[in-house]
């Protein structure tokens, strides 16, 4: 599991919050605090990940607790960070990465592979060092830089037809209770639910807006956007994603399936609404004007071809300077 994928932060956070939460649940008198991190420190748990035994320190157990009593979500506060240098690529020069936009530029089919093979030969004779396989496969999925395919195509009918049933449910669920169970006698406490509830000392606080608690009933989903149009299916309609985060590969997305007019953008790392999307109008796409966007990455301007292939070229010198003869018989026009 990658060190920033959401349900592994998920993971730690929810166990650190377990080792701790006894110390909220019931706060140790004056002078106890000690004797209850170090018996903490000495117990054994299971790793959120991988399930085997592992153990904490003392100072690592108190610097979770502290933290987590001077924040209002103790839980969230204690989600493993993103590090400073993500998305920067410090290990990637410069002038590496003009070369790897070129390219790109010139070969947008190549794989990563081929890509990251002519960076090496490209750069052989020089100083400057070209990172992991791995490293130039991040760059160019972070900067848009998808090897160019045909989109996949999807049907909706299935999917708008199951919104529609789940539709009606609800509003049957809705009626059933408000006019059926909560004015029907119940057999155990001798009474309605809607007198007992009135009848009852007051115990409720005050109810969360109807924004808040819509924002919080909803499904958290990812989704791969279509690269040639930046647009996205989900419940059977096709969204249309803000040009601004079209070299985002996998889109992740808050909703609520009875309600399609607000759909949100997340960042996985922090939960937080980067913007809202919108159901595509190809009418009004068709009849607007459009403005040319600038790349959120590094730019693809025209830039004179250089040829043959850096790895080609260098194969070629090689298989020269071998001296071997020809693999194939020349004809007779080839002759002098």
């Amino acid at each position: 599991m990658k060190p920033n994928d959401p349900n592994h932060r998920d993971r730690w956070a929810q166990l650190r919050f377990a080792i701790i939460g006894p110390l909220f649940a019931s706060p140790p008198a004056d002078g106890e605090l000690s004797g209850k991190l170090n018996e903490l420190a000495s117990r054994t748990w299971a790793h959120p990940v991988t399930g085997l035994p592992v153990r904490f320190g003392l100072s690592t157990i108190e610097r979770w607790y502290y933290r987590a009593r001077r924040e209002d979500d103790p839980v969230g506060v204690l989600k493993n960070r993103p590090g400073s240098h993500f998305g920067t690529f410090p290990c990637l020069a410069l002038e590496v990465r003009e070369q790897l936009v070129g390219q790109y530029q010139e070969h947008p089919g190549w794989t990563v592979k081929l890509h990251h093979d002519n960076l090496i030969s490209q750069n052989r004779e020089n100083t400057l060092e070209v990172p992991s396989y791995p490293t130039i496969r991040r760059f160019l999925r972070s900067r848009g830089l998808f090897r160019a395919h045909r989109p996949k195509r999807q049907t909706p009918g299935a999917l708008a037809a199951q919104e529609r049933l789940e539709q009606r449910e609800n509003l049957a669920t809705q009626a059933w209770v408000e006019q059926e169970y909560n004015r029907t006698l119940h057999s155990e406490i001798r009474c309605t639910p809607m007198e007992r509830y009135l009848q009852a000392p007051q115990v409720g606080r005050p109810s969360p807006s109807a924004e808040e608690l819509e924002c919080a009933f909803r499904l958290k989903v990812s989704r791969k956007q279509r690269r040639c149009d930046g647009t996205l299916m989900l419940e059977g309609q096709r969204f249309e994603i803000p040009s601004r985060y079209r070299n985002l590969e996998t889109v992740h997305l808050r909703y609520a399936r009875w309600d399609l007019s607000r759909v949100d953008m997340m960042d996985p790392r922090n939960d937080q609404i980067l913007c809202a999307i919108h159901p595509l109008n190809n009418t009004a796409n068709a009849s607007g004007n459009r403005r040319r966007f600038e790349s959120p990455g590094p730019s693809l301007s025209s830039a004179p071809a250089t040829g043959m292939a850096p790895l080609l070229r260098e194969l070629m010198a090689e298989y020269a300077a071998s001296g071997l003869p020809p693999a194939y018989l020349p004809t007779e026009e080839e002759q002098p």
